[in-house]
């Protein structure tokens, strides 16, 4: 199976110039107390969907404005004009997507496009059962495309909530787990699974990003197994490493 990498560059950008029409709305908006919570949304969202496509620029950018607007929301202070002064005009975020634009024709994304997804020698029954647990629709979307394999069927899930309600009925093989999500998030549904012994039973892999090294060392101990970052990824090698895991189980 071929990847073709053009394509989802297209649908990248076009759902990061929504974001960034989301926060020209947010920083000229007069509710400023409303705001930062919606610029922690907006930002971790491009983080997440720029790290999945290896764009590390727009990923570290978007990094810092999150990490900021965090300290903001757990301060409780508010987003004052001067504040307002020290975030990335929305221009700088625009060129950026023009850049990335502009390099659709690349030949190395023309060699990316003849990936072939490896196929593994191991005979399955049945296909391995995977739940991903993942709120960024991008990102489910590009592990719903790369990851098609008949030796694999994938659930998913948006939120920790719903992710917790999945395992209760339904025995998986592995788990990919994100760690910041809406309702509960990565640590809760570690916990659920520690408490009612699905872990070590079922291998959970974290998924991580840029900035949270202390988060995945958490993770590790409640009882994942391995983590994977965002950015440094590719299809190939995810699959590999969940046989990998399973196996070993």
């Amino acid at each position: 199976m071929t990847i073709n990498l053009s394509a989802y560059k297209t649908l990248y950008l076009e759902t990061a110039r929504k974001l960034v029409g989301e926060y020209v709305k947010v920083i000229s908006s007069p509710e400023i107390d409303q705001t930062i919570p919606d610029l922690v949304r907006i930002f971790h969202s491009i983080k997440g969907q720029s790290m999945a496509m290896g764009y590390t620029n727009i990923a570290q950018l978007a990094l810092q404005i999150e990490t900021l607007c965090r300290a903001l929301v757990e301060s409780k202070s508010h987003l004052t004009p001067a504040l307002r002064e020290i975030l990335p005009p929305p221009q700088k975020l625009l060129d950026e997507l023009d850049a990335i634009e502009k390099s659709n024709t690349d030949s190395s994304i023309k060699e990316k496009e003849e990936v072939i997804l490896k196929q593994t020698n191991e005979v399955q029954t049945k296909p391995l059962e995977i739940l991903i647990v993942e709120d960024d629709l991008f990102f489910q979307k590009m592990c719903r495309d790369n990851l098609k394999d008949e030796s694999v069927h994938i659930d998913f899930s948006g939120d920790g909530e719903d992710a917790i309600g999945r395992m209760a009925v339904k025995k998986y093989d592995c788990i990919l787990l994100d760690i910041i999500m809406p309702k509960k998030n990565g640590f809760d549904v570690l916990q659920y699974a520690k408490d009612n012994n699905i872990i070590p039973k079922t291998p959970i892999i974290v998924f991580s990003t840029l900035g949270q090294e202390e988060s995945i060392k958490k993770t590790l101990v409640m009882g994942a197994v391995d983590f994977i970052n965002k950015g440094e990824f590719d299809y190939n090698s995810l699959l590999a490493k969940i046989k990998t895991v399973v196996s070993k189980g």
